[in-house]
């Protein structure tokens, strides 16, 4: 999945709060209810394991603009996109 598309994906799910990870099949979407502190529990490990695995989150605003890198999950935000480490060579 290229950025572009998955920016599209979160304008489609505006409303929803997800983590979208990069993986062989595409992407792997874990979604959250910011008051189901279950949800959220699953969701902050999945962004705390993406982390761990060396890729960069952006957190998505309104309207599918790009609100920037963050370095933090906040069971607020809407979507939550990682992104996997360019690899040089």
């Amino acid at each position: 999945m290229t950025t572009i598309q998955a920016i599209d994906d979160a304008m489609a799910l505006e409303e929803g709060h997800f983590v979208s990870v990069p993986d062989v099949t595409g992407d792997i979407r874990t979604m959250w209810e910011p008051t189901d502190p279950d949800s959220v529990a699953i969701a902050k490990a999945t962004f705390d394991d993406a982390k761990a695995r060396g890729m960069t989150a952006y957190r998505v605003g309104k309207k599918g603009k790009q609100a920037g890198q963050t370095r933090e999950f906040d069971p607020e935000a809407g979507a939550l996109i990682f992104i996997k480490p360019l690899a040089g060579g």
